[in-house]
């Protein structure tokens, strides 16, 4: 699946339940997730007295990256040409 494919699958998905966040709330949810993340990865590393559950990490993974999607809608910007740039860019340094 493309990412223009992506950014319109959230666009439908957030239209249908009237999501109309600000941006600064969306940008609040992904730190929100990269805790999330976090907890996971500290449980890996036994570093919490819990267990690491690989599934939870990518659901919130996937969690994290519905959300950077839905910013970028917010933005209008076109993912494929930002992912395709921002590679352009990695493989400069």
């Amino acid at each position: 699946m493309s990412y223009a494919q992506l950014q319109e699958q959230v666009r439908k998905y957030d239209e249908k339940r009237g999501w109309i966040d600000q941006s600064y709330q969306t940008v609040l949810h992904m730190q929100e997730e990269v805790g999330e993340i976090s907890r996971e990865l500290l449980a890996e590393q036994e570093y919490k007295k819990r267990e690491f559950k690989k599934e939870e990490l990518g659901q919130e993974i996937a969690d994290l990256l519905y959300l950077t999607i839905k910013l970028a809608n917010q933005y209008k910007l076109d993912l494929d040409r930002v992912w395709s740039d921002a590679f352009v860019r990695y493989e400069k340094k």
